[in-house]
């Protein structure tokens, strides 16, 4: 399996718009006009395949240490055949060591966010305790409380500078 950074070609233009668009409700992702202005030197859009199949997406911002893992999904005819897991471990272990990984995952009050949780922590991550919103992406939105999940547990200090990088950096707020 390959990580192929996006570009803007037709074919993965199409895929990732159209995953996204699958996969996250509205309130929980930027317009795709917006993600293609982002400055490509912190900010990564690739697709998973596999012999030329497009899997899955993945789109995560670089800061210092920090890597952001901002979307993530499978195509939906993929899900629950353990390709996701293998997407992101395949993922996680082209990070340099040392590097902490971070991620917003929906409260697990239901079914389906518990799950989306359960494979996080499956794959090595942490639910940290903190409270956590996401800002809106759109004007007019409400913050979404979330559960910003990490590969090692964060101290308060850690916690509260990584929700600052992501809200100046990721939403462009204070």
């Amino acid at each position: 399996m390959d990580f192929v950074v996006f570009s803007q070609s037709s074919e993965l233009t199409a895929f990732a718009e159209h995953l996204l668009d699958e996969a996250f409700p509205v309130e929980e992702r930027p317009l795709f006009d917006t993600i293609l202005k982002r400055d490509k030197d912190i900010y990564h859009l690739c697709v998973a395949e596999n012999e030329g199949t497009m899997l899955g997406i993945m789109a995560y911002w670089s800061f210092d240490g920090v890597v952001y893992i901002e979307h993530f999904a499978v195509c939906n005819e993929l899900r629950n055949r353990g390709i996701g897991g293998v997407i992101l471990d395949k993922f996680l272990s082209l990070q340099p060591n040392g590097t902490q990984v971070v991620l917003e995952a929906e409260l697990p009050d239901s079914a389906l966010a518990k799950r989306r949780v359960d494979f996080y922590r499956r794959h090595g991550f942490t639910a940290n305790t903190f409270e956590y919103l996401q800002p809106p992406y759109h004007a007019g939105g409400d913050p979404l409380p979330m559960v910003l999940m990490s590969l090692k547990p964060l101290g308060k200090n850690d916690f509260e500078k990584i929700m600052d990088t992501l809200y100046n950096n990721v939403y462009g707020r204070d």
